[in-house]
């Protein structure tokens, strides 16, 4: 997508949030430090800060999966100046209940420990991640996936709350046909609930940001994202005085 992006003139950067705390690879007795999903957020808000000290202007957030809540967490913060949120996780009070997440996260929830590192296991990302990616990437997708700190597993299954009313700045929504993880009636929900835009893709799974024949959805974000924001009329309140004499007259 960032090929693509460039292309269209869009300057681009694709930080890797804490990377010093999310290990690829972390040793076999390795303990993390006590990072949670208010730490993700904080680390994305400072990238955007730092794009908004260069270039004077806030940038727009483009966010997958748990990526897609954490670009909806700045747009509710108003860090950013568009978001789009390519089949995110839902916050708060927008239930997601799929046997596909058991699968997935089996050697987690078996596990029982926040206080390691966790990495959801190869069947789990293949059958239900990358279920409709090509089988030749499944591999290196995989081994590019770094390890999470158990606290933030623990967040997410107690999801974030985004109060509606925090939100100022256009967002969009994708959702895939064939996602097993996060279906498209969740990703609905959560445009209803943020009044946003919403883009239903029926031939992709999750991973649509891998999917080969994904241009589609890619000219789509582009489109919207050339969209200008209508500007808001705001209408003066009137003073007494003024209110009395157009009652006179």
């Amino acid at each position: 997508m960032q090929a693509t992006l460039e292309a269209q003139c869009w300057r681009c950067t694709a930080p890797t949030l804490l990377p010093a705390e999310r290990p690829v690879a972390p040793a076999a007795d390795a303990r993390p430090p006590k990072v949670t999903l208010t730490d993700y957020i904080a680390d994305a808000r400072s990238h955007c800060e730092a794009v908004a000290a260069r270039s004077r202007r806030k940038p727009i957030v483009i966010g997958h999966s748990l990526g897609g809540l954490i670009a909806l967490a700045l747009a509710s913060e108003g860090a950013c100046s568009k978001a789009v949120c390519i089949t995110p996780a839902p916050p708060r009070g927008i239930a997601n209940r799929t046997p596909w997440s058991m699968v997935l996260y089996a050697n987690v929830l078996l596990s029982g420990k926040q206080d390691r590192y966790h990495k959801a296991w190869p069947f789990g990302v293949s059958q239900v991640l990358l279920n409709n990616v090509p089988n030749a990437l499944r591999a290196g997708i995989y081994a590019n996936m770094r390890y999470e700190p158990g606290w933030v597993f623990a967040d997410m299954m107690q999801g974030l709350p985004l109060d509606p009313s925090d939100f100022a700045v256009p967002l969009l929504l994708v959702s895939a046909g064939r996602d097993r993880i996060v279906p498209p009636k969740v990703v609905a929900a959560t445009a209803r609930r943020y009044q946003s835009a919403l883009q239903h893709y029926p031939d992709h799974g999750h991973w649509i940001i891998d999917e080969p024949d994904n241009q589609t959805m890619v000219e789509d974000v582009l489109r919207w994202l050339s969209i200008e924001p209508q500007p808001q009329t705001h209408y003066p309140v009137p003073s007494e005085g003024q209110l009395r004499r157009a009652f006179q007259a």
